[in-house]
């Protein structure tokens, strides 16, 4: 994914989360019949979010890891 002159790359193990749109281009540079790329677009909302992310045992860790914005 491009934003501005940043470029980033998602796989299996790496997540995007943002709190608002952004003007992004994306391209898939790896699939195969066998191996097809799959994408989900999940809309959640702010405040879920942050209640989620402000519980004890939540494994903040493994979240912050997945946060770019």
């Amino acid at each position: 994914m491009e934003l501005g002159p940043n470029t980033f790359l998602y796989d299996s193990s790496r997540y995007l989360l943002t709190s608002l749109d952004l003007p992004v281009v994306s391209k898939v540079v790896e699939a195969s019949p066998e191996v097809p790329y799959l994408c989900l677009r999940l809309k959640l909302e702010m405040p879920t979010v942050r209640e989620i992310l402000s519980l004890e045992d939540f494994p903040f860790q493994t979240v912050a890891r997945m946060l770019l914005l």
